[in-house]
């Protein structure tokens, strides 16, 4: 007889047992039966009315109860060794084991009596029986899955061993501040079982390995390392059950950190290419607008003949080279006549002040540029990644389908990027130093990264691309069925409710990064003292400013011949001019 719940699926099961013998034996026995910890059983076992076979019997129950909780976490079984109904009586008490009972401060387990009457009673008993056991371990001690804390990220680098450890543990403070809440709210004791920080994977063969591994194996009762939120395994069914989630994170690709602009190159590199096709538009639009202006203004004379006054009218035609010949002399410096009609004045002075302007936003953007560092454009698209070909490290092979995803796997840049996919360890050292990979990490991860790698002028190793290919929630892991599921899902509701998890990852993360900061200008400063504080430049830095003396020394020749008069004669020519007077 069993009975269902939907939802969370649990049933109540009902055995009738010959003796203690036969149900025994079907304990042991996983083909006839299959026992889920989550399940509720009511064993009914007919005895015999010997009294010595009477206590023989009740220990045989007793180490039947143990051996199922220590073989398979079963603590719902209540035993009967008589035949009960929904209306009959029961004439004697039921046994059950309650293994999170504590005996002395170094054993935990007991059997106990439970006084019920009728069978319905028993099983609204078993229904929360679960839930009142859970709540309090009395400090029972469980297996949690932990990694181990890994070394200084100096004292990785220096010697270049296997960092992805070091970045995996970044945000352990914030798995070890939840284990502790929870381990005060349900008054248990931990036993770190550590798994060399490595999340794990399904080998080919079926076997789990890292942390996976230890939970599907019974090796840890939960791992309190975030998981993301998905399949790990090749069967339809999970082997392994998540918490509530946690965090939510997306995965993204780290490359290489674009090459710095030579110093002596960012003089051209201040704005994009479209910025300076609108300058030389603007400027040609402003030679076209002079030169009509020029052509087509009127030019008005006044004179005196015998006491009248005479006005005379000159339409004069300029050619478009010497416009563009006084304009050049204009921006030069040149001293230049003022035009005779307000519409030329008027262009003049509003060239005059946009350059004005210009200048100071010149010089202002030359001054960031030698403060700071520029940079050629970076990879911040997954089709600019494919055209790098770099290859993507894969620390564990559970992150091999993050470009398999339905809406993705039919355009060609991410089969292109699945067949880049190799496994290695060390990714983010490679990607910093020896710049010839790309590799997986969280974007929560990056700021402490970002900051913490940089080169000896404190420019930074890596960049971060801004198109993701997977997002996940996270959670931790437990053993399927496991009776620890529906409490632990229960307190981190509550601290999803109450916001904690994500005040504490901030927290965390701010922490982190103000310690490195201070750490780096710590640094900074005794750098400085060791160099007396003085950067200087060298010739390669400085070479721009012969080009543009260069420059400046040609136009200057120019305008040195138009003021001997040496360029004025052909250049200044104009077409022919008609005079037209009216009194």
């Amino acid at each position: 007889m069993q009975n269902y719940k939907e939802g969370n699926t649990w049933n109540v099961h009902v055995i009738l047992a010959r003796d203690i013998h036969s149900f025994d034996q079907v304990s042991k026995n996983d083909s006839i039966f299959a026992w889920n910890p989550q399940d509720r059983f009511i064993v009914l076992i007919v005895r015999s009315n010997d009294h010595n076979r009477l206590n023989e019997s009740d220990m045989r129950i007793d180490d039947v109860l143990k051996s199922l909780w220590s073989k398979r976490k079963m603590q719902s079984v209540f035993i009967s060794e008589m035949l009960v109904s929904d209306t009959s009586r029961i004439n004697r008490v039921i046994r059950t084991y309650n293994p999170f009972a504590k005996i002395n401060d170094s054993e935990w387990g007991k059997i106990e009596i439970v006084n019920v009457k009728t069978a319905k009673q028993a099983s609204n008993i078993l229904s929360h029986l679960t839930y009142y056991r859970t709540k309090n371990l009395n400090g029972y001690e469980l297996k949690v899955g932990l990694f181990e804390r890994s070394q200084s990220i100096k004292e990785i680098t220096k010697d270049q061993p296997n960092i992805a450890s070091y970045y995996s543990d970044i945000f352990k403070g914030f798995d070890e501040t939840v284990l502790n809440t929870i381990t005060e709210y349900m008054n248990f004791k931990v036993k770190p079982i550590y798994s060399m920080n490595t999340f794990g994977y399904q080998l080919s063969n079926g076997t789990y390995v890292g942390a996976i591994g230890d939970i599907v194996h019974g090796r840890t009762d939960i791992c309190f390392v975030t998981f993301f939120v998905k399949k790990y395994n090749v069967n339809t069914s999970e082997d392994v059950e998540f918490s509530t989630y946690v965090e939510f994170d997306r995965v993204c690709v780290i490359v290489p950190k674009a090459p710095k602009v030579p110093k002596w190159l960012r003089i051209y590199h201040f704005f994009p290419l479209s910025v300076w096709v609108c300058l030389m538009l603007s400027h040609i639009l402003t030679y076209l607008m002079w030169y009509f202006l020029q052509v087509f203004a009127l030019e008005r004379s006044i004179c005196e003949v015998d006491k009248y006054v005479m006005f005379a009218f000159r339409t004069e035609r300029t050619s478009f080279l010497t416009m563009v010949y006084r304009s050049f002399l204009l921006n030069a410096g040149c001293p230049q006549k003022l035009p005779n009609t307000n519409a030329e004045r008027i262009l003049l002075t509003g060239i005059l002040l946009a350059n004005v302007t210009l200048v100071g936003i010149f010089s202002g953007i030359l001054y960031n540029s030698f403060a700071h560092d520029m940079y050629y454009p970076d990879i911040d698209s997954l089709r600019d990644l494919d055209a790098s070909e770099l290859p993507i490290l894969l620390s564990s092979f559970s992150l091999t389908d993050l470009f398999d995803s339905s809406d993705l796997k039919s355009t060609a840049c991410m089969q292109n990027l699945r067949k880049k996919l190799r496994y290695g360890l060390n990714a983010v050292y490679n990607a910093a130093y020896s710049r010839n990979v790309s590799g997986f990490i969280r974007e929560l991860h990056y700021p402490i990264i970002r900051d913490e790698l940089i080169d000896a002028d404190g420019g930074r190793l890596l960049h971060l691309v801004k198109e993701c290919p997977g997002e996940y929630y996270l959670s931790y892991l437990l053993p399927k069925n496991s009776i620890l599921h529906e409490r632990i899902n229960t307190l981190i509701g509550r601290l999803n409710q109450a916001g904690l998890p994500s005040f504490w990852n901030r927290r965390i993360i701010q922490a982190f990064v103000t310690q490195k900061r201070l750490n780096k200008q710590n640094e900074l400063v005794q750098n400085e003292k060791e160099t007396n504080g003085f950067v200087p430049f060298n010739l390669s830095d400085v070479q721009s400013s012969f080009y543009m003396l260069l420059i400046g020394l040609l136009i200057s020749t120019i305008v040195f011949l138009h003021e001997k008069g040496w360029l004025k004669a052909s250049l200044l020519r104009t077409g022919k001019s008609s005079y037209k007077s009216t009194c």
